[in-house]
């Protein structure tokens, strides 16, 4: 059964993310409540290897659910583990999006971008969620270097991972160490439930439905900044119902005059 954000907390999950080849790794990412305890990084494609770590894992875990990217290379280790009846899903991050941002005002181009942006706000400063990932320098640049952007029709999208690996390199030009983002991507896949509910998602993350024990311990200056945030949040959600219920060619122009004053995406994280 799916679990929402109100007892994320107690979730265990796995998040998987293959290697397509050279110098790219197989990321394991292990996350139980809202902590990414570990990762299991290894350059290797082969089916059997990434299931063969899998399932020792989930021995030892006991995973409520297994996520992976299951195209492409993904698809065999996907194919296998649901042989061997382990509570694993597939992911396609080109597929649909499951559902708008936690305010329900942004959609989103595909799954991919839905599950970076939910990674994004469990993130938030002031939420509830005590969100904790290893201090490892590659993930962190993973994480903080992918950028998003409009389509023509208003749906967020996150870069492309080529567009990322090219980045990275200009961090680190060592052809023998990989640039795909696929730390980044594993622990998106750990945290990202597309069966769950988050409707409220965000009055969760932000301390309105939080534990009574974690209101409890706020202090004033958390609480002044959580209505601060609250605040934000809801006049950038009344700007962009605004923005939407303009005319499609002021719209347009909107856009246009966004893209003229801002010569790269935004950060994902911003």
């Amino acid at each position: 059964e799916a679990s929402g954000p109100e007892d994320g907390g107690k979730v265990k999950s796995l998040g998987v993310d293959p290697a397509s080849g050279g110098f790219n790794e197989s990321v394991l990412a292990i996350r139980k409540g809202w902590a990414i305890t570990e990762l299991q990084c290894f350059q290797s494609n082969d089916t059997m290897e990434i299931v063969r770590r899998v399932v020792a894992l989930h021995q030892r875990h006991q995973f409520d659910w297994i996520q992976i990217d299951a195209v492409g290379v993904g698809a065999g280790p996907f194919h296998r583990l649901r042989e061997l009846n382990l509570p694993v899903r597939p992911f396609n991050g080109g597929s649909s999006a499951p559902g708008s941002d936690s305010s329900g005002e942004i959609e989103f181009l595909n799954a991919r971008a839905w599950s970076w942006w939910f990674v994004r706000e469990l993130f938030h400063p002031y939420g509830a969620a005590k969100i904790s990932i290893p201090n490892d320098p590659i993930l962190l640049s993973q994480l903080a270097v992918a950028t998003y952007r409009r389509t023509q029709h208003g749906k967020l999208q996150i870069e492309g991972k080529e567009e990322i690996e090219r980045r990275l390199r200009k961090l680190n030009p060592d052809t023998t160490v990989s640039t795909s983002p696929d730390r980044a991507d594993a622990v998106v896949l750990a945290f990202a439930d597309p069966g769950s509910d988050f409707e409220n998602a965000y009055s969760i993350l932000m301390g309105s439905q939080a534990p009574p024990e974690m209101l409890q311990s706020r202090t004033p200056q958390q609480v002044a900044l959580q209505q601060a945030a609250f605040e934000a949040e809801r006049d950038r959600i009344a700007v962009e119902r605004e923005r939407k219920a303009r005319p499609k060619h002021q719209q347009l122009n909107d856009l246009m005059f966004r893209n003229a004053k801002h010569n790269s995406p935004d950060p994902w994280w911003k």
